[in-house]
């Protein structure tokens, strides 16, 4: 069993969500908070270079572009 998050390294979901829109609304590498880059990196959502961070896909691009624009 996993130990759980303390409360302040949690990290919301609206955080996640702002910091993925970012990336994939925008045609240059974006740069992230660590924590979230990392956390996004982690589940395979985009790449990184350095603190800079791309769509992993495109089809992530396309699919949470629509995504998020509606949310």
């Amino acid at each position: 069993m996993t130990e759980p998050i303390p409360v302040e390294e949690a990290l919301t979901i609206s955080q996640f969500q702002r910091a993925l829109k970012q990336v994939v609304e925008s045609a240059d590498r974006v740069a992230l908070d660590p924590i979230i880059a990392y956390r996004l990196e982690s589940i395979g959502l985009v790449k990184l270079r350095g603190d800079r961070a791309i769509p992993s896909c495109e089809l992530y691009r396309q699919y949470f572009g629509n995504f998020l624009a509606i949310a």
